[in-house]
């Protein structure tokens, strides 16, 4: 069988976490800002202390005295007033991206569990624990939290089986004896992940060496290594020695707003073309409709020197506040080519730290083109870590290395916008992208804040390319759960001449209206004269008039009804700007939910673009199958990224996700899928009548950027892992029924060669020595990755590339 090593892309969680001289850092536990602030609040974060300091105590036992927890910080809600702990403001922080969470109510269920979306010895997404749980200070409290733990950072999964489940069964057969799924001692005891003991000094991680192959979900995935030796080779235990025991120390935090400022590279390079036309454009967009209310904002200009183009942050509380920043939008770009990224990150850390305010975990949303030197950017960089800000870069117009780096090394992100035109016009995409980008850039520095739920959803994009004279039309639907700040915008090149005749828009009762305002002209867009105000199926239509390489944009956004109303969100997990395929392979995650709780059976797509305007459409899956889609029914969709050139290459992800022709479903709240069994197998099952379909839906979130460096060469990339492989026995027929997902070419793509199917009385030889048993030939040809296959056999593997066998 094979291994691949792979690394996947995940918003920065665990990564925040530091081990310092044997003890970790930096790791946050966070409380919903919704939740109910307890009777006894002081009671409450008593217990909580107690009970990470045993499994601290834990910890340090069962890695043979070499780490422990260090620094806590806890993530309280605003609302809660009567505790008795000293609560510092913080900016960057929300409750729903931290390490663990303490919540009510799980998504995947009321126990502890934790969300696992990558494979062995990688670390997981968060951990959920119960708020009941601290109910009182057991020491089982501080089981709870190792067990946890282990797999949120070492990445070992449950040595268990679970009921019902297809690839992790409750029993298994040996030795013509059906036993319960574990891994089981010579003593005939069976083994759990960590600490079957209370007893802090006797505690230790499971090294049951399995007998007789168990189809636990930690023998599967990690290929039978004992959950000691996945732990004990982690970089974090690797070579470290013991050191000496300290009690954790806690502090506590409540959410701040991420304040920003723009920063406008107005140099030389900004008059080529229509740049600083579409950066005035883009730019007025995105602080008069984009920016949620109360958002606090500055603006800066830069080229050889930088301006406070205002005098201080504005805090958008009305629509005559946006004007105010917007008026001060520059009308021209400088003629000076030379930049100085560090003088725009002075002016920038000015506006925050005016009248007592302060840099730490701002936002420097910088948009530039080209290079800067070495000695200016790294000046940059030291001021930004400095002050502990943050700078996105939107490349525009012209990438470079530094830039990249610049975002890379404050904790940034790096946004792309292409350069594409003819002669002296630039292309609208650009001013379309470049819009994107800056949505995209507030969307992932927000994340899940409470100012999240103010920012636009888009639900409809589509680029009209044809140069011809026509009459063109689409369709979007407005779901329930949104209705607020609607907006149609049909976008066009020039004010001059739209190249647009008429415009008609049919609302769900289909009722036809004609005529387009003129209203945001400067936006260099047009709005229906009567406005989308009600849920439902729209359709529109509008006549073109033939242009010669310009294309028109129409895009539909809304929000949800209130802040704090439940809705579809869907987020690509990306958590870098520069991706080397020599340190592993790219999985490209998706999370999908309603409210909280995960989506099942959306159809959720990604669409890639390269090389200024190609694309490519993957679909992401849901499947459970072990590779590499660990969990059906967590929320998290992911496929395989092979990237389509061997080149150093900017990509832009945009995800899609729908209803899926009206099968997506959620929990029913108080449903029986919402369960206190351990958590979790293969699948997470909803009874049918516990499902809660949803109506119909688009989500479309604006692209992100990342830079591939040492692509693989294709034919080098070896198929991806079969890892559910179950056997049926049809005894009136004699044969035993086999069904596996079909694994692709390369990884989860394309078409296998052929499958090679082998069997033997004796797992032991089946696993030791493969091409020595009997094989079983295959009349079907393989089929796509991903497809489900029933064949007649006893036993399939594979171990190269383009023999899959």
């Amino acid at each position: 069988m094979i291994s691949v090593p792979f690394i996947t892309l995940l918003p920065i969680l665990v990564k925040g976490i530091v081990l310092n001289d044997s003890g970790y850092e930096n790791i946050f536990v966070g409380i919903p800002r919704n939740l109910q602030e307890p009777q006894d609040c002081g009671r409450f974060l008593s217990n909580l202390e107690a009970s990470f300091h045993y499994a601290s105590k834990l910890l340090y036992q069962a890695t043979e005295s070499k780490v422990y927890f260090k620094n806590m910080s806890i993530i309280i809600p605003k609302t809660w007033s009567n505790c008795p702990r000293q609560v510092t403001p913080r900016v960057g922080v929300a409750w729903s991206r931290t390490d663990l969470l303490v919540t009510e109510k799980g998504s995947l269920g009321n126990s502890a569990w934790t969300l696992q979306p990558k494979g062995c010895g990688n670390s997981g997404y968060y951990s959920h624990l119960p708020l009941k749980m601290f109910d009182n200070n057991e020491t089982k409290n501080g089981i709870t939290i190792l067990n946890e733990w282990i797999k949120l950072r070492y990445g070992v999964f449950p040595n268990i089986g679970f009921s019902n489940d297809p690839v992790y069964p409750e029993y298994y057969k040996h030795n013509n004896i059906i036993k319960e799924t574990a891994c089981y001692y010579s003593n005939g005891t069976t083994s759990g992940i960590a600490c079957n003991t209370e007893d802090s000094e006797k505690c230790s991680f499971d090294s049951c060496k399995p007998e007789g192959y168990p189809p636990t979900k930690h023998n599967i995935l990690c290929n039978r290594e004992t959950v000691k030796s996945v732990i004990f080779d982690h970089v974090d235990i690797r070579n470290r020695e013991s050191s000496v025991f300290n009690m954790p120390k806690f502090q506590y935090f409540c959410e701040e707003k991420v304040k920003f400022v723009l920063a406008l590279d107005s140099s030389s390079a900004m008059i080529d073309r229509d740049n600083w036309k579409f950066i005035r454009i883009a730019a007025r967009r995105f602080v008069l409709y984009d920016l949620p209310n109360n958002t606090e904002i500055g603006l800066v200009r830069f080229s050889a020197k930088a301006k406070a183009e205002t005098d201080s942050l504005t805090s958008l509380s009305s629509d005559k506040d946006r004007e105010s920043i917007v008026a001060r939008i520059p009308d021209y770009p400088e003629k000076m080519a030379e930049k100085c990224f560090e003088c725009a990150i002075r002016e920038s850390i000015k506006l925050f730290e005016k009248d007592g305010g302060s840099a730490f975990g701002n936002v420097v949303l910088l948009i530039t083109s080209g290079t800067a030197n070495i000695n200016d950017l790294n000046a940059a960089i030291n001021l930004a870590r400095n002050k502990q800000m943050k700078i996105t870069v939107i490349s525009y117009a012209a990438t470079s290395e530094n830039q990249h780096q610049l975002a890379s090394e404050t904790g940034g992100f790096t946004e792309i916008v292409p350069s594409k035109g003819v002669g002296s016009s630039s292309h609208l995409s650009m001013m379309i992208r470049l819009g994107d980008a800056l949505l995209s850039s507030v969307q992932r520095h927000l994340g899940s804040s409470e100012e999240f739920g103010d920012l636009p959803v888009q639900v409809h994009e589509m680029e009209y390319q044809d140069t011809a004279t026509s009459i063109v039309n689409g369709t979007f639907v407005l779901d329930p759960m949104l209705n607020r700040d609607n907006l149609f915008a049909l976008y066009f090149y020039s004010r001059d001449n739209p190249y647009v005749k008429r415009l008609w828009l049919t609302s769900p009762s289909g009722k036809t209206f004609e005529g387009k305002s003129e209203y945001s002209l400067s936006g260099h867009y047009f709005t229906p004269l009567h406005g989308v105000n009600t849920p439902g199926l729209w359709s529109y239509a509008f006549e073109r008039e033939s242009q010669s390489h310009q294309s028109h944009f129409v895009k539909v956004f809304s929000k949800p009804k209130s802040k704090s109303q439940a809705t579809v969100t869907g987020r690509l997990l990306l958590d870098k700007n520069i991706f080397d395929f020599s340190e592993g392979s790219l999985i490209l995650l998706a999370e999908v939910k309603f409210g909280d709780y995960p989506i099942h059976d959306a159809r959720v797509r990604v669409i890639v673009w390269y090389n200024g305007s190609e694309s490519k459409e993957i679909f992401l899956i849901d499947n459970g199958n072990g590779d590499p889609d660990i969990t059906n029914g967590d929320g998290i969709y992911s496929r395989y990224f092979i990237p389509p050139l061997e080149t150093k290459t900017d990509y832009s992800f945009t995800l899609v996700v729908d209803h899926n022709d009206g099968r997506a479903y959620t929990y029913r709240e108080g449903g029986d899928g919402e369960g206190d069994g351990p958590c979790c197998g293969s699948q997470i099952p909803i009874y049918r009548e516990d499902r809660d379909y949803l109506p119909s839906f688009q989500r479309i979130s604006p692209p992100q950027s990342l830079r591939v460096v040492n692509a693989p060469i294709l034919s080098q990339i070896p198929p991806n892992r079969i890892s559910d492989l179950r056997a049926r026995i049809e005894e009136p027929k004699a044969v035993v029924e086999i069904q596996w997902t079909a694994p692709g070419a390369d990884f989860d793509s394309g078409l296998a060669k052929s499958y090679d199917l082998r069997y033997s009385t004796s797992l032991d030889d089946l696993y030791d020595s493969f091409d020595e048993q009997p094989s079983i030939a295959l009349s079907e040809a393989p089929l796509a990755a991903g497809s489900a296959i029933d064949g007649c056999s006893s036993k399939l593997s594979y171990k190269s590339s383009k023999e899959v066998e």
